[in-house]
């Protein structure tokens, strides 16, 4: 690497601990400490499986519902610094906080760097940009350190995966594939592009070789389970959390933030039109998906494969229910791969990357409780569904997380529920328009020789037009129906 660029990852790397610093504001991290503190004190059964009385003790305590990657980390940072002092573990919260932020503001410097020297090697002039622009991407930075958030662990495990396979090494790809469903199950929809990519170049042999090889350390991954003899309750855990959280969408601006009119909290099971919400976003996935895949095959460069993956994680976003505000993270890592030196990936990057941020921040909770007495403009209150305890309201005073018991209420400015309006809108359009232009023909060779094409402005604009108003409007009565 020149001077310039490991000046850039340096730098990106001192602006992430610098934030790491900070107060937990999310309140993600209160149950990330929670977990560590039972991690290291009483292991994975108590952190997975714990009893009646110590949940009903601690309510801001639930059991972990994440895949075990991630609590192994926890019960390493708890362990090391139990070992040092285990006084800081039980009680210095800020420090707990800070130790556990680490390992995803390295994943996300270790992230860029993958994507730095997959551009390096086949187009060396974009390699510094490309770095550049995901190191210090705000929108990476905003999820990875002010958050914390643990996207940067699975990003960095299915860019790997990503950048094996079109090196020639399918069973290394598996390995880290497998490692990355053990992060997050978002790993999950790259799984079949993999797949149709390992069979397209390699062949069923190397494949089964490859997909062998992953099993195996997936398998060696629950080994801790099986030595407690939980391992049935661990897959059953690891598979029931994919109907974590299942509503409409969990504050995230895709299709069903419009669909749902920005309501918080509506359930995903719901049948208005004889098929659940839930059903119809898998079946309209479940398509684009296999859509992908065809195109997948049908591409000639191997890089092709990065344009696939960058396409499931912007539809896997657009068209799931479920998905939070977070989980646009995936999109930007696999476009700097596909190639940030190509006009509309390069268009498609930046303007996710401020509609990522802006997701984000719209729903921060303490920037947003402390902003909206500045901003002009009726506060609404939007009905939900399902309205939480007043216990948790408490809870949360207690804890110093007053401003979250605020956004539980449903509180918003009206300026701020017409942001989430047009960014959510934004999200929909650059998907459609994504589509337009990546899936013109039958595979993605001529997006990556720069053959996309140009579209027709006027039935754009056109279209464009009757979709902000057919779904703004419905947004926009339905919000001020309950301010006051």
């Amino acid at each position: 690497m020149s001077r310039r660029d490991l000046a850039v990852l340096g730098a990106a790397a001192l602006v992430q601990v610098a934030l790491a610093t900070l107060p937990d504001t999310m309140g993600d991290l209160v149950l990330y400490r929670c977990w560590a503190r039972t991690l290291a004190g009483q292991g994975l059964a108590a952190a997975y499986w714990p009893s009646a009385d110590a949940v009903a003790a601690d309510p801001a305590c639930p059991p972990v519902d994440y895949p075990p990657l991630f609590p192994y980390i926890l019960w390493a940072t708890g362990h090391g610094l139990r070992t040092i002092s285990a006084d800081a573990l039980e009680h210095a919260d800020r420090l707990l906080d800070f130790l556990i932020r680490m390992p995803t503001c390295a994943a996300s410097v270790l992230l860029a760097w993958i994507v730095y020297t997959e551009t390096r090697r086949r187009s060396p002039t974009w390699a510094g940009p490309t770095l550049a622009l995901l190191a210090l991407n705000p929108a990476v930075v905003f999820d990875s350190a002010y958050w914390g958030q643990t996207d940067s662990l699975c990003a960095v495990l299915i860019a790997a995966a990503l950048v094996l396979l079109v090196r020639g090494k399918p069973n290394g790809a598996w390995v880290a594939a497998a490692a990355a469903a053990l992060a997050k199950p978002f790993a999950y929809p790259i799984l079949p592009l993999l797949a149709v990519a390992s069979l397209r170049w390699f062949g069923v042999r190397r494949t089964l070789v490859g997909a062998m090889a992953g099993a195996a350390a997936f398998a060696a991954a629950l080994l801790p389970f099986l030595w407690i003899g939980r391992l049935t309750q661990a897959l059953g855990t690891f598979f029931l959390q994919l109907d974590a959280m299942p509503y409409l969408s969990v504050n995230a601006h895709n299709l069903w933030w419009l669909v749902g009119r920005g309501t918080p909290w509506t359930p995903a099971s719901a049948h208005p039109l004889g098929l659940s919400w839930s059903s119809l976003s898998l079946a309209l996935f479940c398509s684009f998906l296999l859509a992908t895949a065809a195109r997948l095959w049908r591409s000639r460069d191997r890089r092709s494969l990065y344009v696939a993956a960058s396409s499931v994680a912007f539809g896997f976003f657009v068209l799931s229910t479920h998905m939070h505000e977070n989980h646009l993270f995936y999109v930007l890592p696999a476009l700097a791969l596909a190639g940030l030196e190509y006009r509309p990936v390069r268009t498609l990057f930046l303007a996710l990357t401020v509609t990522t941020l802006a997701n984000m921040a719209l729903h921060d909770p303490f920037l947003t409780h402390q902003l909206r007495p500045y901003v002009p403009g009726p506060v609404l209150y939007l009905p939900q569904v399902e309205s939480p305890p007043r216990a948790l309201f408490d809870r949360l005073a207690r804890l110093g997380y007053p401003w979250m018991a605020d956004e539980m209420t449903g509180a918003t400015s009206a300026l701020g529920a017409a942001a989430t309006l047009v960014n959510a809108e934004a999200n929909v359009l650059l998907f459609g328009w994504w589509v337009l232009v990546a899936f013109r023909r039958r595979g993605f060779d001529a997006l990556l020789e720069g053959r996309a094409g140009r579209l027709r402005v006027r039935p754009l604009i056109a279209a464009t037009a009757v979709f902000v108003l057919l779904s703004g409007a419905p947004f926009l009565v339905h919000a001020f129906r309950y301010g006051r």
